[in-house]
């Protein structure tokens, strides 16, 4: 008889095991089986076209003045001179993109910051306005009110 008993938990424990599987496999195949069918499926392919970048063309700061005028500048600045930023109380001075107030800024330059005048004066919105440029950096470049200005060298 004792026997029997352990026959029986064997065959039980045995039939336990045999009905989870069956049913894990059953929720698999449901799984696998059940819902979309994607093999029937086909992705859409999505083509994004950027446009290429341009040329940002940027303001040309050799202005040429007219023929037979001159602008005689009282500050005594003249092209080949080399100067620095002063008198703006440590706020800078906008080196603009052209010769006058509503031009854009360049870049602020600082006091005590030297650049070599290249081109000017044109007379504009009240100011003499120079061209200068960075010894250091030929692409800091733009024009300056004269009011801002000190000579440091005559060449």
């Amino acid at each position: 008889m004792n026997q029997f008993f352990r026959d029986r938990r064997v065959l039980i424990g045995a039939g336990i095991i045999f009905i989870l599987l069956s049913a894990y496999f059953a929720v698999f195949l449901v799984i696998l089986s059940g819902g979309k069918d994607f093999s029937q499926e086909r992705p859409t392919a999505v083509l994004v076209i950027l446009p290429a970048p341009t040329a940002t063309p940027t303001p040309n700061p050799l202005v040429t003045p007219t023929p037979g005028t001159s602008v005689v500048d009282p500050s005594g600045i003249k092209i080949g001179d080399y100067v620095q930023i002063k008198g703006t109380d440590g706020s800078g001075l906008n080196i603009r993109s052209g010769a006058g107030v509503n031009y854009s800024p360049n870049f602020v330059g600082l006091d005590a910051e030297v650049f070599l005048v290249t081109d000017g004066p044109i007379e504009a919105d009240g100011y003499y306005w120079w061209l200068l440029v960075a010894p250091y950096d030929k692409n800091r470049n733009g024009w300056a009110a004269s009011n801002f200005l000190s000579i440091i060298s005559n060449q």
